[in-house]
């Protein structure tokens, strides 16, 4: 598979469709931001996921969250179900776009321009402390569950808070065992993260986390996360935002994106396994990315970029799409 444009990617996070949601609830944004009042999906172009970067990037799954954008996090439970509403309406309307509902779905689309939209939960509040009410997104398509953002919620510690799961923690462990769900550590706590990986029997990865041996952010993962993903067969999706990514020894002006995702993948391989190198870029969740890669046209570049470091196709492979792929069997 030499052409670059036929490496398919698997995004595992990203937070388009939050915006989507806020500009069509409130008419003044569209005053402020948007040159063509009468067509909505003009708001795609300022955003970095749209059809054509999909297409540019070769984009086979792009994962989008239900993410609660609103300081009083007030009616989540209709937030989340308005924001499925809209990407159910725009993947009927967007002629390049379409449900992912298996793993089939996805293969079948691998040769074409088609981009599936796959949602996830980052942040509990959506079933307002109703666990049944997993069942429910469940049937919506829904996935991957982070249980939590950076708020306090009764399952687990997020990473700003110390401390493991709560007693409703050991609730959602059931529940998402019993739906087969897929577990998102990303925005959990060290120890919420090992006490789930003890409890669960589903598949616990991290969407949008970095390694924090590289970057000391508390978003990033420790080493004792990464061998757990190793152990678990999991994988984490590598974060764009330049908080995450950029190393702790880099020059203060350094801006050398693919050198620092470079780091990351090299550094996974080498003490643990390239099967557990994803990507998860948190495109438009994130208010800037380092230069050339503002948006997914920037894959082909990457890709040559670490076909120079010496990296083999296969290897590229698994970190575009096949380790997401891998996951993605074992519930879809």
């Amino acid at each position: 598979m030499n052409n670059i444009a036929k490496i398919p990617v698997i995004d595992l996070h990203a937070d388009t469709f939050m915006h989507h949601l806020s500009y069509k609830q409130n008419p003044y944004l569209k005053e402020l931001y948007l040159k063509d009042e009468e067509d909505f999906y003009k708001l795609e172009k300022q955003l970095s996921i749209n059809p054509n970067t999909l297409n540019a990037g070769n984009v086979k799954v792009q994962a989008q969250s239900l993410f609660i954008d609103t300081p009083s996090g007030l009616a989540p439970l209709k937030s989340a179900l308005q924001t499925i509403a809209l990407i159910k309406k725009t993947i009927k309307q967007t002629s390049s776009y379409f449900a992912v509902d298996s793993c089939e779905t996805i293969n079948k689309n691998l040769s074409n321009d088609k981009t599936g939209i796959f949602i996830t939960i980052e942040g509990l509040e959506v079933i307002e402390g109703d666990l049944d009410l997993l069942d429910i997104f469940y049937e919506l398509g829904v996935r991957i569950v982070g249980p939590t953002w950076n708020r306090q919620l009764p399952y687990n510690a997020p990473v700003t808070e110390t401390g493991g799961i709560l007693r409703k923690g050991r609730d959602l462990v059931k529940k998402i065992d019993e739906l087969r769900m897929i577990l998102d550590i990303s925005h959990s706590s060290d120890q919420s993260s090992f006490d789930y990986a003890e409890l669960l029997n589903s598949p616990i990865i991290a969407t949008h986390s970095n390694i924090r041996a590289l970057n000391s952010h508390k978003r990033n993962l420790s080493d004792d996360q990464l061998k757990m993903l190793q152990e678990r067969d999991g994988v984490f999706g590598i974060n764009l935002c330049p908080a995450f990514l950029k190393p702790d020894n880099a020059k203060k002006n350094e801006d050398n994106g693919f050198e620092w995702c470079w780091q990351i993948i090299d550094y996974a391989a080498s003490k643990y396994s390239i099967d557990i190198v994803a990507i998860g870029t948190d495109f438009d969740g994130i208010e800037s990315t380092p230069k050339g890669m503002e948006n997914p046209g920037f894959y082909p570049k990457f890709k040559k970029f670490l076909m120079q470091k010496g990296m083999k196709i296969e290897d590229i492979e698994k970190v575009f799409y096949r380790n997401a792929m891998r996951i993605f069997s074992k519930v879809m």
